[in-house]
């Protein structure tokens, strides 16, 4: 950041002015009175202009377009290098499109072992790998959890091929390839450079979606059926992306493609992602070319290309993420509308009247519109029968959020294209107060290590918060960076997400009624869903009520309470929310608090609720509590940094230093940093033994992360089936902390790969010799380093 101009010295001597005490004696105490209040007024108009000036300096420099066509009039104000992103892109849809048809299965993810017939493992970088195993010894590159693996695996042992698992993949022609997120956002919202960016190179995202229409025969789409249940759809998509993997690196298309690396969205390992890293501009010539130039010339070339220094550095990496497409249905696509009142089993639609709207008038999708409903229980382990299920809300999100990358990404760049002028026939930089205030979040949560977590917001999280406040007029129009950045700030820290802050109140000083009245579990969920906040995105040219009631699957809600469907869950008739909204909060909420470590809890499902205009998708399911309270603790102390009150003794350090300069990871909030061995967690799983459990069989599944979906237990609850393994212990760990020590600590969090690479030790050690018990110990380095598995393909 570049010294304030000098012009400005005076706002800057000003905001630091302290007026002395020199009242006289004789003098009034209202003239006094008039002229401190006088001065307190000259020195937050100075404080507020100062920070003004310096944060618009910050997005001058931090800003970065990338147009996706390349239009000559838009190439004024897009980074240089932007024309190498559009040529990559365009080689990867190319190399995408020509991969012909396969018939995949739990084979595509098979590592083999080094021992084996013509499996030894060449791969560099493949003995830092990381897989769930069998009791045979076979392991994967990736989890894979769903019954038919199970049932498959346990059907190979027996030497019976009537029960193998495979689904067909219609080749390339059957994916489309879309950018998303601050690639595709107008103006590229979101989108910041290295030093903005918390010091890495931008990954921008792009979409790979399975047409998902059948050719008329039986059994030849990707997913069907009941393909949502017991992580079946998710076992496909992983193995598609391994597939692709292994296709796109082979050696023939290293020289477009590079370097390939299996990721985890969100940190999540059941979520599977391609990172991929462009060659670099001397990695371009062919291999046969390589053959016959000299050792002495390839020396020569490597020194000139170390002169030239950022002639081969590194811009941007892509990452592919998968997902099913989403077909607009052709019974309505003729029909206006406003004529959509024969609404089938899996249509959706948002009933808009409106000509410009974010998303498709009526669609239709592979799963039926009723189990995306948050009561329903998609994941079900063995020892669960069909009359007591638990609801799985944050499985069924997750497979909302792949039905709805296009969607999001709409939805942003509708709102912007309210706010940003016109720029299709002049040269004016496509930004707008939207972009500023983004930009500004974003650089504020890297600061705090609350961005790219496995818990905590990502860009999309933040756009679509700011997206609900533009349209409910929290943020006005003429609103300015600043003003709008303080308005998240007070509309975070101030809501009640997990309607929690009423508890601490009532147990402080409400009286001895109100602690006996939340003395049970029941109890202390029914007052957090009443105090809880939830909200919907309005659609466009409507309000949120509006929407709610007008949306599709609301109505289905509804329409499925008075049927009485709902109570086959186990749900006490009287205890059934009435509405969509009432269903989610009860869905993301349970007994567990900070001030009720008397009242026993098995489950830790509480999450903030911002439901798409759809509501078929929470964008922050994946917030824990404990990243929620700690957020919103940042989010206050940013406000009084914002209203010039003291923080930290009063240093003299100004607003903008702290808010966006000044380094703040956990290593500077908390006071001691414990290391818990994962390797513990198998042995301390106890069996559910309900009485609809049966009897596991001695087991390849048992211990371990494989054995997730199938085997009937629990970690510290009852949710690994809702939030997976990984989660479940996560958030068991940090409950059980909290009740253990009380008051005597202030917050826990676990450690996330938002503040650093969570397995930077395991590059010593041999693939052998690993256990779950590796995480990181050495320094942390950025907040962009996620976990990643280098593939290549023969």
């Amino acid at each position: 950041m570049p010294a304030a101009p000098h012009e400005d010295a005076a706002l800057m001597a000003a905001s630091q002015l302290v007026v002395p005490d020199t009242k006289d004696k004789n003098n009034k105490a209202g003239q006094s009175d008039t002229a401190h209040a006088s001065s307190s007024a000259t020195n937050a108009l100075a404080r507020s202009n100062l920070l003004r000036l310096e944060t618009s300096e910050l997005l001058q420099e931090s800003f970065l377009h990338i147009h996706p066509t390349g239009d000559a009039n838009n190439a004024h104000y897009e980074a240089k290098w932007a024309p190498s992103v559009r040529s990559y892109l365009t080689q990867v849809k190319e190399v995408i499109a020509n991969l012909g048809e396969a018939t995949l299965g739990p084979d595509v993810a098979k590592l083999a072992s080094p021992g084996s017939k013509g499996g030894n493992v060449k791969e560099k970088g493949m003995e830092h790998v990381l897989t769930n195993s069998e009791g045979d010894g076979t392991r994967y590159r990736i989890p894979l959890l769903s019954d038919k693996f199970t049932k498959s695996v346990e059907a190979s042992s027996a030497s019976n091929p009537l029960t193998s698992w495979s689904f067909p993949f219609a080749g390339g022609n059957s994916l489309t390839v879309h950018p998303i997120g601050s690639l595709a956002h107008v103006g590229n919202a979101g989108l910041a450079n290295r030093h903005a960016n918390g010091n890495v190179v931008p990954v921008l995202d792009v979409a790979v979606l399975v047409n998902n229409k059948s050719n008329g025969e039986e059994g030849d789409a990707f997913v069907g059926g009941k393909d949502y249940l017991n992580h079946r759809y998710t076992d496909k998509r992983n193995i598609l992306a391994v597939h692709i993997a292994k296709q796109i690196s082979q050696k023939k298309h290293r020289s477009k493609i590079g370097a390939v690396h299996l990721t985890q969205m969100f940190g999540d390992s059941t979520k599977v992602g391609l990172m991929l890293t462009p060659p670099s501009d001397d990695g371009q010539q062919s291999d046969s070319s390589k053959k016959k130039s000299s050792k002495k010339k390839r020396k020569r070339e490597s020194e000139e290309n170390t002169k030239k220094g950022k002639k081969n550095k590194l811009r941007f990496r892509i990452r592919l993420v998968f997902g099913v497409k989403l077909e607009e249905d052709e019974k309505t696509s003729s029909k206006k509308s406003g004529d959509q009142k024969d609404i089938s089993e899996d249509e959706y639609s948002t009933d808009s009247s409106d000509e410009e709207t974010e998303v498709p008038t009526s669609w239709s999708s592979w799963i039926p519109r009723s189990r995306l409903l948050p009561n329903r229980s998609n994941n079900r382990s063995t020892s669960q029968s069909d009359t007591n299920n638990s609801s799985t809300p944050h499985y069924t999100n997750a497979i909302a959020e792949d039905l709805h990358f296009l969607s999001t990404t709409d939805l942003i760049s509708s709102t912007l294209s309210t706010l940003t002028p016109n720029s299709s026939s002049s040269n004016v930089t496509p930004t707008s107060s939207f972009h500023e205030i983004l930009l500004l979040l974003k650089v504020w949560a890297l600061q705090r290590g609350l961005l790219r977590g496995h818990d905590s917001f990502t860009t999309t999280t933040l756009a679509v918060i700011l997206c609900y406040l533009y349209r409910t007029k929290g943020i006005g129009r003429r609103m300015g960076a600043v003003q709008g950045f303080t308005a998240f700030m007070k509309f975070w820290s101030e809501n009640d997400w997990l309607g929690e802050d009423s508890l601490s109140s009532a147990n402080a000083g409400a009286g001895e009624s109100m602690g006996a009245s939340l003395s049970s579990a029941k109890a202390v969920k029914a007052h957090k869903m009443k105090k809880k906040s939830a909200f919907v995105i309005p659609s466009q040219g409507r309000n949120e009520s509006q929407t709610i009631a007008s949306c599709a699957q609301s109505r289905l809600y509804i329409e499925d309470v008075r049927g009485g469907s709902s109570n086959s869950h186990g749900d006490d008739t009287a205890t059934i929310p009435k509405t969509l909204l009432e269903c989610f909060k009860a869905a993301y909420t349970s007994p567990a608090s900070n001030h009720s470590s008397s009242i026993a809890n098995n489950s830790h499902v509480d999450s903030p609720i911002l439901l798409d205009p759809s509501m078929t998708l929470n964008y922050l399911a994946r917030l824990s509590p404990s990243f929620v309270r700690e957020s919103r603790a940042e989010a206050y102390a940013a406000l009084r940094c914002i209203h010039g009150h003291e923080m930290d003794g009063g240093s003299g350090t100004s607003a903008f230093h702290k808010l966006f300069l000044e380094t703040n990871r956990f290593w500077t909030r908390y006071d001691a940093y414990v290391r818990v061995p994962l390797g513990v967690f198998p042995r301390i799983i106890v069996a559910d033994g309900g009485s609809g459990s049966k009897k596991k069989r001695s087991g390849k599944a048992s211990g371990g992360r494989g054995g997730e979906s199938n085997t009937p237990s629990k970690v510290w609850g009852n949710d690994v089936n809702d939030l997976g393994y990984d989660e479940s212990a996560r958030r068991g760990i940090v409950e059980v902390l909290a009740r253990a020590l009380g008051d005597r600590a202030m917050a826990i969090r676990a450690f996330t790969c938002g503040n650093g690479d969570i397995q930077n030790d395991l590059s010593t050690k041999n693939i052998n010799e690993m256990s779950n018990e590796d995480v990181a110990t050495k320094a942390i380095l950025d907040s962009d380093q996620c976990y990643t598995v280098p593939i290549r393909g023969s």
